[in-house]
């Protein structure tokens, strides 16, 4: 919906919405304590595993919508390459949508520098040192500055992988949450295509969400959304390509078709991902 009815608010929920997967990313993979190159490989192929097939299937098929329908989404193959390598940052702009899993790709690759150590206070400082690196070489070289933005939040979920969250709903923080997100999204009426604006807003969206869904307790609702958690990433990789194609033979998406797409989109995504979760786990019994 964002690409036929975008404005601010619909912005603000897509960045909460890779907001919260850059933190909960960050939270799942604190916990992969590495010691040693053993478990570091390991670490690696674990992650390898999960994602890259996928996106590197995702970002083919992109980069071929571009060769075929003449669009800019991938501009050339050295944007394709240091896309699937996860180093797109250094190299702006970086494809729409795909940039996000190339970046996190890239978080993936220098966690274990990270997690290497047991105690928080040597985990701060690794992580500020390799922020300090970043900025310094997106100063020289000017890179997409929104590593910047992200590193920060998938160190904070490294950082707090330890800490467990109440089952019951704050609603003091819900409260102040969502009036602080509403407050920021009318100042950004005002300064529009704020970077630290839009991040606020984000962050405040993500932590009321959290919080809102402690109230779902009905088995319906939970199945439903665990389905569609099933294809999220899925859907995500490879909603662009959809999009191209469509817009290609139909035109200008309307909010039918978009609908239409919601629904195709999230059906294919936990067909497919459900497919390829059985794939893989027959792989690794073998």
């Amino acid at each position: 919906f964002n690409y036929t009815i975008e404005n601010t608010i619909t912005s603000s929920f897509t960045l909460a919405a890779l907001i919260g997967f850059m933190y909960i990313s960050g939270y799942f993979l604190g916990k992969k304590k590495v010691s040693d190159l053993q478990s570091i490989v390991k670490f690696y192929i674990k992650r390898f595993k999960r994602i890259y097939p996928l996106f590197l299937i995702s970002t083919t098929s992109i980069y071929v919508c571009c060769v075929l329908f003449n669009n800019s989404l991938i501009t050339s193959f050295k944007q394709y390459f240091l896309t699937i390598t996860g180093l797109a940052w250094l190299y702006p702009p970086m494809p729409t949508t795909i940039w996000f899993i190339s970046l996190l790709l890239f978080f993936y690759m220098i966690t274990p520098v990270i997690n290497i150590y047991d105690k928080i206070k040597y985990k701060i400082i690794v992580s500020t040192t390799i922020f300090v690196v970043l900025f310094f070489v997106c100063s020289i070289v000017d890179a997409d500055t929104r590593i910047l933005m992200y590193f920060p939040v998938y160190c904070v979920g490294l950082l707090t992988s330890g800490l467990s969250f109440s089952d019951k709903i704050n609603i003091k923080l819900f409260s102040v949450t969502l009036l602080g997100y509403f407050v920021f999204l009318l100042i950004s009426l005002f300064y529009l295509e704020h970077v630290i604006i839009d991040m606020i807003c984000g962050i405040l969206l993500f932590v009321a969400f959290l919080q809102l869904c402690k109230l779902i307790k009905n088995k319906i609702i939970g199945n439903i959304l665990k389905q569609i958690s099933v294809g999220s990433m899925c859907a995500y990789l490879f909603h662009r390509p959809w999009y191209s194609v469509v817009s290609y033979f139909v035109g200008e998406f309307n909010l039918i078709i978009a609908v239409i797409s919601v629904a195709i989109i999230i059906g294919g995504s936990i067909l497919v991902q459900k497919m390829y979760d059985s794939i893989l786990n027959k792989i690794c019994k073998n």
